[in-house]
């Protein structure tokens, strides 16, 4: 794969209810394998990783005032190796969707916002799941590193 792995990510934008102050958004997250084989992939820190809604995975903005919109994040201290359970398999040319809930978004009556969801795919192994040995876990062998960016969704709350 080229550098940035060639997988690919999206986000839908959200439809939400602003009947909160800081209601909970949805995000329609989707990861495509564009190659020719599959891909699997470690899902701490990305977008499939269950714990991203707290993970600064996702960023958003508001843009009528130019301003980051601060998310409750946290850090999580992970035990090496990863586990098995922690890899994701994307066939050649497939996706795989999730929906993200970010919880407690302060957004403002009449303001637009912009979503995108940024990060590292640590270890990526351009094979099947199967093929990921607890060998290659522990070693971190033949896998490769890159950035990923989605697309920019935007949002208006009424």
């Amino acid at each position: 794969m080229s550098a940035l792995i060639g997988l690919e990510v999206s986000i839908a934008p959200p439809v939400i209810s602003a009947s909160s102050d800081a209601p909970t958004v949805p995000i329609q997250v989707s990861v495509h394998n564009p190659s020719d084989t599959p891909v699997t992939f470690l899902n701490w820190g990305t977008p499939l990783d269950p714990s991203a809604h707290v993970l600064s995975v996702f960023e958003i903005e508001d843009t009528t005032d130019q301003k980051p919109v601060a998310l409750e994040t946290i850090k999580i201290s992970r035990q090496m190796p990863p586990s098995p359970e922690d890899l994701v398999e994307i066939p050649a040319g497939d996706s795989i969707e999730k929906e993200v809930k970010l919880p407690g978004v302060p957004f403002i009556t009449g303001h637009e916002y912009s979503i995108q969801a940024k990060g590292i795919w640590h270890f990526v192994w351009e094979t099947t799941r199967d093929e990921v040995t607890v060998s290659k876990l522990e070693h971190q062998s033949d896998s490769q590193r890159g950035r990923f960016e989605s697309n920019v969704a935007t949002i208006h709350i009424e």
